[in-house]
């Protein structure tokens, strides 16, 4: 993605969904709680801090409704 990527999951109809972004060295990038919107999480490619990340790979992480821990490979282009 370049500026944006929306993520859709059923875990994410369910209140309080924490989510963490790390970036390929495992550094904790952005932490976040999805609330119940229709399923979708938009990551706008910023940090902690509303800076833009890097171009480069980055992982999404969250619960499942089962308890599992599901991750996503996300990748920031220029």
């Amino acid at each position: 993605f370049r500026t944006a990527t929306a993520i859709k999951s059923s875990s994410f109809l369910n209140n309080n969904v924490p989510l963490r972004i790390y970036d390929a060295s495992g550094k904790l990038v952005k932490s976040s709680t999805q609330h119940a919107s229709l399923g979708t999480f938009i990551w706008d490619g910023r940090d902690e801090l509303n800076q833009r990340v890097a171009p480069g790979v980055y992982f999404l992480e969250y619960k499942t409704n089962t308890g599992l821990i599901q991750r996503l490979k996300l990748t920031m282009l220029n």
